[in-house]
């Protein structure tokens, strides 16, 4: 088992999955090599805001860790503040970046 802050993860093959402990829900958590990626799936017709960043991060703050990278995937895009967030560990999805899968 890896502890993760003070939540037990059972360590095994890298698998993406959400994480529910102590009443929080993260939608996309991934911990490998020591370092831990979570992740918001949002799938509304309003863009993502600075709000869904800020809350992600106080979940972690709670459960005691603090991500190495937050990837956040959205149907309708994401504000101009959040769009000015990105970089090596803000990283943001949208359909476009799957239409290539389609």
């Amino acid at each position: 088992s890896l502890f993760v802050g003070s939540v037990r993860c059972v360590q095994e093959t890298a698998r993406v999955r959400s994480l529910w402990a102590k009443n929080i829900e993260i939608d996309i958590f991934l911990s490998i090599e020591g370092r831990i990626i979570v992740g918001e799936a949002k799938f509304k017709e309003h863009k993502i805001c600075k709000n869904v960043v800020n809350l992600l991060l106080k979940k972690c703050e709670r459960l005691g860790f603090v991500p190495d990278a937050v990837a956040l995937f959205s149907k309708s895009g994401f504000s101009n503040e959040v769009g000015r967030l990105k970089n090596e560990r803000i990283l943001l999805f949208d359909l476009e970046n799957f239409e290539e899968l389609l």
